[in-house]
């Protein structure tokens, strides 16, 4: 990485100030100071005031869910949570609670573009964006000052990293262009020229021991930077789960802007987030627990065959009959492997059988006609 980013609160310096108050550390603070200044400005007139902008649009997708949900999880260590747990449930609660105390839709769906032009413009108490570099890093810092995002509890907080990273295509086969390129990646993340980038605040530096460097942290907030808490996501296979974050902003969306129910938004997610399978756990569901079970004498209508070849046909349905019980459980490939060779030798039984049988009937049927040609013999005889 050359440079990266990260996502943080930008909290307007002169009204924190004029009304002696602090960058928020949990969202139920940002929505208190927020509508305390909200309502003091609007008693000088000052109505094209806004307090929030939640960024929670198309261009962000899933990831201001992802960041928020993070946000509202119990402990500073604790892992993302659960689709259905209280954190999932009271961070859904709380950005909808933001969106109708101290802004708005139309706010909440506002592109990057917006979001830029405010903290530009200095018309919001506080902004959810990127740590910017130059030329827009010096301007907007005459009017904000960036902290780590809120949290539902104070010590939590959340955020999305960015970045830029350099490489070598793999098609240079020239060894003079790879070594040219080599060279380049050194000089671009030596110290020196990180240093210098980070401190002309040109980039955020990827090389993290700078933030421990004096003269740097002159001009840094070195202490806010090693303060943000990485959003570490719920890890998702998307060989199993194709466009999921595409789908949990579908429903996370539906639940923000047109009124879908909590319960019902949460059991949608619930539902992409799994693959279902037959369990015999009753916790989940009774389905997996059905037995059947009989007794009868059924062995006259059973004649027809001989006996090995009912102990062919009965091992071949109990062979298949346990193709099924690898349905039960998580799947994995030894259990697919497993239900092919049960269900091939199944099959297997069953055709042998057949052709036995079909093999008797047809030498039943050519000694029945041999029979009757010598019968029809000695009757030419006689």
């Amino acid at each position: 990485p050359i440079s990266v980013s990260y996502s943080v609160l930008y909290s307007h310096r002169e009204l924190l100030k004029k009304y002696n108050k602090k960058p928020p550390k949990t969202w139920h603070e940002l929505i208190e100071t927020s509508n305390f200044i909200l309502e003091e400005e609007k008693k000088i007139n000052n109505t094209q005031l806004r307090a929030y902008n939640g960024l929670f649009n198309d261009n962000w997708n899933a990831k201001s869910f992802y960041e928020f949900i993070y946000s509202c999880r119990d402990t500073k260590n604790s892992p993302f949570p659960d689709i259905k747990s209280n954190s999932m449930k009271r961070s859904y609660e709380m950005i909808k609670k933001l969106m109708k105390d101290i802004s708005s839709d139309e706010e909440f769906k506002s592109n990057d573009d917006y979001t830029i032009t405010e903290l530009l413009l200095g018309t919001s108490i506080f902004l959810k964006f990127w740590i910017l570099a130059e030329p827009y890093n010096s301007r907007v810092m005459s009017n904000y000052d960036i902290s780590i995002l809120p949290g539902y509890f104070k010590g939590v907080s959340t955020s999305s990293y960015s970045g830029f990273n350099m490489g070598i295509n793999i098609n240079i086969k020239d060894k003079e262009k790879i070594n040219a390129a080599v060279e380049l990646i050194k000089y671009s993340v030596s110290k020196d020229i990180q240093k210098k980038l980070f401190m002309d605040g040109d980039s955020v530096t990827a090389m993290n021991y700078l933030l421990d460097d004096d003269e740097v942290c002159k001009v840094k907030d070195c202490e806010m930077l090693k303060s943000i808490q990485l959003i570490k996501n719920k890890k998702i296979d998307m060989n199993l789960f194709p466009d999921y974050d595409e789908k949990f902003y579908s429903i996370s969306k539906k639940y923000l802007y047109e009124n879908v129910s909590l319960e019902d938004t949460i059991n949608h997610l619930d539902d992409i987030s799994r693959i279902y399978y037959i369990t015999l756990d009753t916790s989940e569901s009774y389905i997996g627990l059905i037995i059947f079970l009989f007794r009868e004498n059924f062995s006259p209508f059973f004649k027809f065959l001989p006996s090995d070849l009912w102990i062919l046909v009965i091992m071949g349905i109990v062979i298949t009959l346990c193709v099924p019980v690898t349905d039960i459980g998580q799947i994995t490939i030894t259990k697919c492997q497993i239900q092919i060779l049960l269900l091939s030798m199944g099959v297997i039984n069953y055709h042998y059988v057949l052709d036995t049988n079909e093999s008797s009937d047809d030498i039943d049927e050519l000694s029945f006609t041999k029979t009757n040609e010598i019968g029809n013999i000695s009757k030419l005889n006689v």
